[in-house]
Order: C-alpha cells, then structure tokens, then sequence
C-alpha cells in the first residue's frame, strides 16, 4: 500500500467517475483501475462499485475513506512540520475562538497589520459557544475567546478574567413586509402570531426563552448559523430572528441583512448583554499573542465606537 493509492482513493471517491478522477490526478484510467483494484486486494475490501453511470462507493468504502483522509492529512503534517524544521524557521500558533458573528475585526487585523509584524506566526480561529470557550480558555487549550454574555458574569471561575469591550442589545429582524412595522410598540400578542427563526446562539437563546416565560411556546420554523440562510427564510416566510444592534457596525454578515428591519422588544426581554474577551490570568500570555488581541481590540473599538 502507497500514499498515492489511498490519494487516488479518495479523489476517486469525490470524482465519481474513473476518467474524472484520472484526469485530475494526471495519469491514465488504466493505471488508476490497476492501483485501486490493488489496494482492495491488499485491504481485503471493496471500496468501490462500477456501473454503467460511473463510480460509487460501497457502504464499506464509506466507512474505509474516513481512515484514508485521516492518514492523508497526517502525511502532510508531517511533511510541514519536517520543511519547517529543515528550513530552521520557528512557527507560533495563535488560538482563539468568537461567539456569534464576530468574525470580521479577527481577520481584518490579521490582514491588515498583524501578520505584517508576525510573519511566522499561525491564526487558528474557530466559532464556538460560550461554554466551550470557557473550558477550553480554562484548560488552556486555546489563547483566548471573544464572546457575548447576556448578564453580569458569575460562572467564569477563578481562573478566568472577562475584559469587557462595548455592551450590545438584542433586537428583533424582520422583512418589510412583517405587521409588526407598523405597531409603535409590540405586544405579547404580536410575539405568539410570529415564526422564529433561531441562529445557533446563546444569548439569543436566553432572550427567546425570556419571551417563551410571557408568551408561552413561541413557534420555531428554522434554525442556523449561516445569515445568507436566515435572510432567506425571513422573507419567504415572514418570520422573525435576532441580532445584536452594535454588532451590525462590524458583522461579517451585515450586507447579506441589508434590507431587513430592526425591531426594538426591550420592553419584553432583558435585551442587553456585553461582549469581550476571556482569558486565563494563571498562563502567561505570549507577547505575540497579547498583540493581536490588542489589535482586534482596537478594530472592534473604532467599529462601535466604545
């Protein structure tokens, strides 16, 4: 068994066709049948099943080509990590993780400033939710994370330190075409006739539940966390979601919302809630680390306004 057999594989697998996945790999369709039918004899398992419309895996290739992109990816980690030590070059890895949609002061400062300054420096930056940020910044798994909390913190431990940036409101998203744009103020009666819409989101999930405690159970339609998706559904369907006032000056989402209408329901809901980072104050912080922070800071600040 070779590394370009289980290659071949696995573009095979995402190709469907034998010359499809031939051409891509830049040999003949006789030698990919040749290397493929090779390593199911080796393996001792059919991974794939030929027929007159092509290429499909079988359901024990299915379950085979998970442990082939497993082995695929450790390959060039190896191969990365062997180039970085021959080439002498010391690389650093900076880790965070956002709630929300609070994407576009990371990359923006990456781009623009940081990674001028760092060149040898790795962002990994991943979405999660407020729980796992907390964990992960507890068992230092992560540098830090940037998230939303909707009261006054009590549930961070000792070990974590929250640094507060700006402060927000969660507001109601609606079409044009929704009744509740002519209301001057909004009622529980106007809450139960709408259909929510809900992002995959904590603190919005706190106000939703806020409401569900007045209204009694509120009908949910959809949930996700893309925004094109959620814009979509609103205006097909006339339903409603939330989102966060101040986050709209930097959202990475906020032109696909361009058309869609804030309504306040501060009056229902404790609709406020604060946004900043959490770190671990028993871990030292590296410099680099600490710069970048300072640096999506500063982008989110000019944002707002704070």
């Amino acid at each position: 068994m070779t590394f370009e057999q289980l290659l071949y594989a696995d573009t095979l697998a995402h190709c469907a066709s034998l010359q499809a996945a031939a051409d891509r790999l830049h040999i003949t369709k006789p030698a990919l049948s040749i290397a493929i039918s090779s390593l199911e004899e080796e393996l001792g398992v059919r991974i794939f099943k030929r027929t007159n419309k092509g290429t499909a895996i079988t359901p024990e290739g299915l379950q085979l080509l998970a442990a082939v992109s497993d082995v695929l990816l450790a390959r060039n980690r190896l191969l990365q990590t062997a180039s970085d030590i021959s080439s002498s070059k010391t690389l650093s890895r900076v880790s965070l993780r956002y709630t929300a949609t609070l994407l576009m002061p990371f990359v923006e400062g990456y781009l623009d400033t940081y990674q001028q300054e760092y060149p040898d420096v790795i962002l990994d930056i991943q979405k999660s939710s407020r729980k796992q940020i907390f964990e992960d910044v507890r068992n230092h798994t992560i540098d830090a994370g940037f998230t939303v909390m909707p009261v006054m913190l009590s549930d961070l431990g000792e070990e974590l330190t929250f640094t507060k940036l700006f402060t927000a409101r969660t507001v109601m998203v609606c079409s044009e075409n929704n009744v509740i744009l002519k209301k001057d103020e909004i009622t529980e009666d106007d809450l139960r006739a709408q259909k929510y819409c809900l992002f995959n989101d904590e603190t919005n999930e706190y106000v939703f539940n806020q409401l569900q405690y007045r209204c009694g159970p509120l009908n949910v339609i959809f949930r996700t966390d893309d925004a094109w998706a959620m814009k979509k559904v609103i205006e097909a369907k006339n339903a409603v979601c939330f989102g966060r006032i101040d986050e709209a000056a930097f959202a990475w989402e906020k032109t696909v919302f361009e058309g869609l209408h804030f309504v306040s329901i501060d009056h229902l809901a404790d609709v406020h809630c604060t946004l900043g980072w959490v770190t671990n104050h028993q871990y030292e912080m590296a410099e680099h680390t600490k710069r970048l922070l300072d640096i999506i800071s500063e982008n989110i600040k000019k944002d707002t306004g704070a």
